[in-house]
């Protein structure tokens, strides 16, 4: 009974109750349109740290996050603590994942990316040492490596080529972590939401198309023939143009997308 007792507290302690901001910033300015209502969620505190990295953890229960689109697992490590992981695909009930910097092939498992053979699926990858994962975490993701790079100098350090899902070729440092395998719940993106309450439990408010209102309210209106691009309601482009900042990280890609 307390071991059962000790597993409630430790995972509730992992779960932070989201507050609705129905799109409004810390002025009460509407920043994020379209969004309010919904079910009530909380936020769920995932390992991307790498936590107990020498402490194997097994496979405890399978659990829905509403804020990701992929499953979510418990896990308990063999020294009792209790964290939440990314389900991979393939995994199941009981499994058990370790870290290791020796490369053996079981999927959930965390290696050093100079000791994955060259081929293998990965996820969940760290950008730089010492940080969170932050690579290839959606439903049904992974990436593929391509080549690794030795440093003769330094045995332990040098790059990895990784082709991520994007298809964008990226260096990576070959001490920075992954996990071995693919996520699950790939099927997501063949979901259709049956009605519109379905929507609504989101938190995501109806929206009028642009082409619908009248010229004062939108770029789009007036019920005209087009002769313009897309643009938000304040004229900026919204197809097209490129969101992602080059700057800091244009030397360790090899085809820019």
């Amino acid at each position: 009974m307390n071991l059962l007792l000790n597993y409630f507290l430790l995972e509730k302690n992992l779960r932070i109750r989201l507050l609705k901001t129905s799109g409004r910033n810390n002025k009460g300015r509407i920043t994020f349109f379209h969004r309010g209502g919904g079910h009530k969620k909380f936020y769920r505190l995932l390992n991307f740290l790498f936590l107990f990295k020498e402490i194997p953890f097994y496979f405890l229960k399978q659990i829905y996050d509403p804020n990701r689109n992929v499953f979510v697992f418990i896990a308990v490590y063999f020294n009792g603590f209790i964290g939440y992981f990314l389900k991979p695909f393939g995994s199941k009930i009981g499994d058990v994942f370790t870290f290791s910097f020796f490369f053996f092939p079981q999927i959930g498992c965390i290696f050093p990316l100079r000791v994955i053979p060259v081929g293998s699926y990965i996820y969940n990858i760290q950008q730089t040492l010492l940080t969170k994962a932050v690579y290839v975490r959606a439903a049904g993701d992974y990436a593929k490596i391509l080549k690794h790079y030795r440093n003769i100098q330094f045995k332990f350090f040098g790059y990895t080529l990784i082709q991520l899902p994007s298809k964008e070729k990226k260096l990576f440092l070959s001490t920075c972590l992954a996990f071995l395998g693919k996520l699950s719940n790939f099927r997501c993106k063949y979901i259709k939401k049956r009605k519109a309450g379905e929507i609504a439990w989101l938190g995501r408010r109806p929206h009028v198309r642009g082409v619908a209102m009248n010229p004062i309210d939108h770029p789009h209106g007036g019920n005209t023939a087009g002769g313009r691009p897309s643009v938000t309601p304040w004229g900026l482009l919204t197809k097209g143009k490129k969101t992602k900042n080059f700057s800091k990280s244009i030397k360790f890609i090899l085809n820019k997308k």
